[in-house]
C-alpha cells in the first residue's frame, strides 16, 4: 500500500533540512555527487547534512552548501542498533530533525538510521525489511551506471508524489549533472610533490618548474585484490617513464606504502632490461625519446618516482591528482576522482562490470579490460585456483599495452 505523503510534500518549509547518508566507498561517494548537485539545484535554499565514514566525508569538505558533516563509525560498535540510535541523536542535536532523509546505501541499518532521526520524509532503495522503515522506497534500477542509480533516488526526492521509482532512462540521463568535486582550501600534500611546482602549491594556476610530465599510478583498490593490476606491471610502467625523465607518482593509503616501495625498487631493478629491450617489448623508438643510459645511473629511476601512499588526506589526493598529465589506475575511488577532475585516465578493469562503474562522462578516459569467460565475476578475490587462468583478467593486461595508451594520451592531451 502506498503511504500518503501528499501533505508532507506540500508542507515542506522553504529551506528544508535534508539529510543524506552517503555511500561507504570513496568511488561510490564520487559517483553520488551528481545526485547531490541535483538536490542542491532543486532545493536552492535547503540546508544539508552529510553522514558517512570520515574518509568519504572528506570528499565533500569543500562544498559550501553542506552545513553539517557527521562521521559514521557505527559499524565498528558491538551493538550496532544502539550505535545507530546514537548517530541519529547526534544528527538531531547538531542539525535538527530533518525534513527529508535520503540513504544512498542499500542496507537495513541505513534505513533504521533514517527512522531514528524522525525525519518527516525518508527515501531509500526498496528492500525486504528496510522498506518498512521508509515512507518512500525506490526499486533499484538494474544494468545502468551507478551514477544514474543514485540520481534516480535524488529525482524521487524531488518528485515527492511519485512512488513508482520508475523513470525513463533517457530522461534520467538528461537531468543528471556531471561528476563534481569541490576542492577545499586546506589539504595535506607532501613537500616532495609540491617541489614540482614553482610556487610550491597545488592551486589551480600552479605551474611546474620544468616540462616534465607527471604520471600518476594507483596500484591499490580497497575493494579487494581481484581489482588490482600486478605490482610488477606497475613497476614496468614506472620504470619506463622514470627512464624518460618524467615524474612518476604512486598514490595509495598508509597501508599501501610498502607496496609503493616495492614498485619503486622493482622499477629500478627493471631499468637496465627496459632500456635495452624496450624497442622489442613496446615497439617504441625509446633511444630517441629518453636519456635512458644517464637515468639508469645512481638509482635515478627511483629518484624520479615519488611514493605518496599515506602522505595525503583525501583533499590532498584530489589536488595532487588534478595536476597529473595522465593517471593509470585500477578501478577505484581515485579513478573516479580523476574523471571528475577531467584528468586523462587509463582505467584497468578486471572483475568489474564496466558499464556500471566506468568513468561517467569522462572526456579523457581509456578503459582497458580483457574479455575472459569468467568476467565480470565481481569478486573481491579471484575465485580460480592458483595456476593457469588465475587472475587472468588482469594478468593478460600487459604493461606494453598500457604504456602505448599512455603515450598516445600524453601526445594528445597532456598538460605541459
Amino acid at each position: 500500500m502506498k503511504r500518503d505523503t501528499t501533505t508532507k510534500a506540500q508542507n515542506l518549509p522553504q529551506s528544508p533540512k535534508i539529510l543524506i547518508r552517503l555511500p561507504n566507498w570513496l568511488g561510490d561517494a564520487v559517483m553520488s555527487t551528481p545526485a547531490l548537485e541535483l538536490l542542491k539545484s532543486h532545493f536552492s535554499k535547503a540546508r544539508f547534512c552529510l553522514v558517512a565514514p570520515s574518509g568519504v566525508l572528506e570528499v565533500f569538505r569543500g562544498d559550501e552548501r553542506v552545513e553539517v558533516f557527521i562521521p559514521d563509525d557505527s559499524k565498528k560498535s558491538k551493538c550496532r542498533v544502539l550505535a545507530t540510535k546514537a548517530l541519529a541523536n547526534r544528527v538531531i542535536s547538531d542539525f535538527g530533525v530533518p525534513d527529508i532523509a535520503l540513504t544512498l546505501t542499500n542496507h537495513f541499518y541505513s534505513a533504521l538510521f533514517l527512522r531514528f532521526t524522525k525525519a518527516r520524509f525518508r527515501v531509500g532503495y526498496k528492500r525486504t525489511f528496510g522498506s518498512v522503515l521508509l515512507n518512500k522506497s525506490v526499486p533499484k534500477l538494474r544494468n545502468i551506471h551507478q551514477v544514474l542509480s543514485y540520481a534516480n533516488l535524488a529525482r524521487c526526492v524531488i518528485d515527492l508524489l511519485d512512488f513508482s521509482g520508475f523513470c525513463d532512462i533517457k530522461t534520467l540521463e538528461s537531468i543528471t549533472p556531471n561528476l563534481k568535486l569541490h576542492l577545499a582550501q586546506e589539504a595535506k600534500i607532501p613537500s616532495e610533490f609540491l617541489d614540482i611546482f614553482c610556487d610550491k602549491t597545488c592551486d589551480k594556476d600552479a605551474t611546474k618548474k620544468s616540462n616534465q610530465k607527471i604520471i600518476g599510478l594507483n596500484p591499490a583498490a580497497a575493494y579487494g585484490s581481484a581489482k588490482r593490476w600486478l605490482p610488477s606491471y606497475f613497476a614496468e610502467v614506472a620504470s619506463y617513464f622514470a627512464l624518460r625523465g618524467e615524474v612518476v607518482v604512486i598514490f595509495g593509503t598508509k597501508g599501501d606504502y610498502e607496496l609503493g616501495e616495492q614498485i619503486r625498487t622493482q622499477a629500478q631493478n627493471l631499468a637496465q632490461d627496459i632500456a635495452q629491450n624496450v624497442a622489442q617489448d613496446f615497439g617504441l623508438d625509446f633511444a630517441k625519446k629518453s636519456n635512458a643510459k644517464e637515468n639508469i645511473q645512481e638509482e635515478s629511476v627511483q629518484k624520479n618516482i615519488l611514493n605518496l601512499c599515506g602522505k595525503t588526506d583525501i583533499q590532498g589526493l584530489m589536488r595532487a591528482i588534478s595536476k597529473l598529465s595522465v593517471f593509470i589506475t585500477n578501478d577505484s575511488g581515485p579513478m573516479h576522482i580523476a574523471c571528475a577532475l577531467g584528468v586523462p585516465t587509463i582505467a584497468l578493469f578486471g572483475p568489474t562490470k564496466s558499464s556500471e562503474t566506468n568513468g561517467f562522462r569522462a572526456k579523457y578516459f581509456t578503459l582497458l579490460q580483457k574479455e575472459v569467460p569468467c568476467t565480470p565475476c565481481k569478486k573481491r578475490e579471484c575465485p580460480l585456483p592458483k595456476g593457469e587462468g588465475h587472475h587472468k583478467c588482469m594478468v593478460d593486461l600487459l604493461p606494453s599495452l598500457v604504456i602505448d595508451e599512455a603515450n598516445k594520451i600524453l601526445e594528445k592531451y597532456a598538460k605541459t
